[in-house]
C-alpha cells in the first residue's frame, strides 16, 4: 500500500505506474487526470509543436526518419532491457505451461505427484536427466499425462495412433530375439 502524492487516498500498488527503478508519486487515476487536464489548458501549444514538427519532418525526410529511427532504437532497448531484468527460468516455465495447455506449475506438479514423478508409459523418473513433457491430444487439447522426453515424441512419431502402434508391437514380437530362434 502507498498513499497518493495527489489525492492522498492509500491505495494498492498496483494503482500506481512504474518510473525508473520505482513507482510514480501519484496513483494512475491521478496521472491521467493531470494530463487530461495539462493536454485542455494548453491545447493551443501542442498543436502548434504539434505543426511545427510536422513541417520540419516535411522539410527534413531523411532526417527526420532517422530521429524516428533512433527514437525507436531506444524505446525498444529499453523495453528489451526491462523483460531481460523482469525474466526468469520460472516465469518462463509458468507462462508456458498457461498459454500452452492452460494449467498452472502446482498443477502440472500435482500431475506429475499422481504418476509418483515417472513416465505414464516407461516408467523412468522424471527428476533429474529426463525432462517431464505433457502428452496431450492433439485434437481435443486434453492433457493425458507425463512423458518421459523419449516417450511423448515418439506418440507423436507414430501420430498417436493405436493401430501404428499395434503394428510396430506387432513388428517388434516378429524380429525379437524370442521369435528368431524358433
Amino acid at each position: 500500500m502507498k498513499q497518493c502524492k495527489t489525492c492522498t487516498i492509500e491505495k494498492p500498488l498496483s494503482e500506481y505506474s512504474k518510473k525508473g527503478n520505482g513507482i510514480q508519486p501519484s496513483c494512475k487515476s491521478c496521472c491521467k487526470a493531470y494530463i487530461r487536464d495539462y493536454y485542455a489548458k494548453n491545447k493551443s501549444s501542442w498543436i502548434k509543436y504539434a505543426n511545427k514538427k510536422k513541417q520540419w519532418a516535411i522539410a527534413n525526410p531523411e532526417e527526420a526518419k532517422l530521429e524516428n529511427k533512433k527514437r525507436y532504437a531506444v524505446r525498444a532497448e529499453k523495453q528489451k532491457a526491462q523483460k531481460k531484468a523482469e525474466y526468469t527460468p520460472e516465469l518462463g516455465r509458468a507462462r508456458n505451461l498457461f498459454s500452452k495447455y492452460k494449467i498452472t506449475v502446482d498443477e502440472f506438479e500435482t500431475l506429475k505427484l499422481s504418476q509418483n514423478n515417472c513416465c505414464a508409459i516407461c516408467h523412468v523418473s522424471l527428476v533429474n536427466e529426463n525432462k517431464p513433457n505433457i502428452d496431450h491430444d492433439h485434437k481435443t487439447g486434453k492433457i493425458r499425462g507425463i512423458l518421459c522426453n523419449l516417450c511423448n515424441p515418439g506418440l507423436g512419431m507414430f501420430k498417436d495412433s493405436i493401430e501404428n502402434l499395434k503394428s510396430a508391437v506387432k513388428y517388434l514380437k516378429k524380429y525379437s530375439v524370442d521369435s528368431v530362434k524358433k
